[in-house]
């Protein structure tokens, strides 16, 4: 039979159906648990998205509505952030920044507001006693038994002197993610590249007693390429690596990445073990028990035609910067 006159697969009575069998036919098309990419823009303090959103939730009206039973746009920072839709039971969040340590401090008299954002991460104790005497007291105290960086300011709307600290990108980034209302999700199966983590691990130590919500699993993504990302995450475990000779045949050519990749885990581990035995022998609940991964992911290349109806040119139309061709 020839190829013109092979009867299409398609089926054309769908609308058709009962509106409750198409129903369930949208719930069973919900797809597998997702790593949801995400990108912080340091001019702007925000986050913006790196794939398209769940297919599910773009081919008519009916099929959105029941996918918004399952996803909702995650909130994280300020506003909204158009495009990142997160099942909060199943899905991970994977954020990248391109932050160095030189990079990570913010001006002085760069205006974010609010004023608290990245300074005050921890949520204040009770205060029992409301005169002023009292509470003046206990800010004192707070600010005589912790870390400069943990003072805490209750109702105010004004910025107090001890808090005009330098701001730090990873920490506004750290304050945002505890604050979101799905923190649980996030911290539940953490993706981070291992750059901002690095930047950020000091803050979560050092506050680890103080959050109301704990970091379970830590994946650090290792990436490569410079074509945007598509839809459904392929990424490799990193694990030991065996010694294998420079010059050797076999010898991969992300060989030395990926060594250096497990080391940082290694050195993660026994740096939460040291934390975790002190803490032990000050009477102090452990806290740092979290799981820790390294897994890489190559995006490929960056293709040479950029058209509008291609995964690059949705992503630019949302903001999303691409090195040049």
């Amino acid at each position: 039979m020839s190829e013109e006159a092979t009867p299409s697969m398609a089926f054309t009575l769908f609308n058709k159906l009962p509106p409750e069998v198409r129903c369930q036919v949208w719930q069973l098309s919900m797809p597998e648990p997702r790593i949801v990419p995400m990108r912080y823009d340091a001019e702007t303090t925000s986050y913006k998205p790196r794939t398209r959103p769940p297919a599910i939730l773009q081919t008519n009206h009916e099929s959105r509505h029941e996918a918004l039973k399952v996803y909702h746009e995650i909130q994280l920072g300020l506003s909204t952030n158009i495009g990142c839709y997160i099942d909060p039971l199943r899905d991970s969040i994977y954020l990248r920044t391109d932050l160095t340590r030189a990079s990570n401090r913010i001006d002085d008299s760069t205006d974010i507001e609010p004023w608290q954002r990245g300074r005050v991460i921890t949520m204040p104790p009770p205060v029992t006693d409301a005169s002023p005497t009292s509470t003046q007291s206990t800010q004192t105290d707070q600010a005589a038994t912790s870390d400069p960086s943990d003072i805490e300011v209750l109702n105010s709307t004004a910025p107090h002197p001890d808090m005009l600290r330098s701001r730090r990108h990873s920490k506004i980034i750290l304050h945002d993610l505890i604050h979101s209302s799905d923190a649980e999700a996030i911290f539940r199966s953490f993706y981070v590249n291992y750059g901002t983590w690095d930047l950020m691990r000091r803050y979560y130590r050092h506050r680890r007693h103080k959050l109301h919500v704990s970091l379970k699993e830590l994946c650090l993504v290792y990436e490569s390429g410079s074509a945007p990302l598509k839809s459904g995450l392929e990424m490799r475990e990193i694990g030991p690596q065996e010694f294998v000779a420079e010059g050797d045949p076999s010898r991969p050519a992300d060989y030395d990445a990926r060594r250096q990749a497990y080391r940082m885990v290694c050195s993660l581990k026994a740096s939460n073990s040291f934390v975790n035995s002190r803490d032990r022998k000050q009477g102090k609940p452990v806290a740092l028990t979290y799981q820790i991964c390294a897994k890489s992911l190559d995006t490929g290349e960056l293709p040479r035609v950029q058209e509008i109806s291609t995964e690059t040119g949705w992503l630019t139309r949302c903001g999303v910067d691409l090195p040049p061709i």
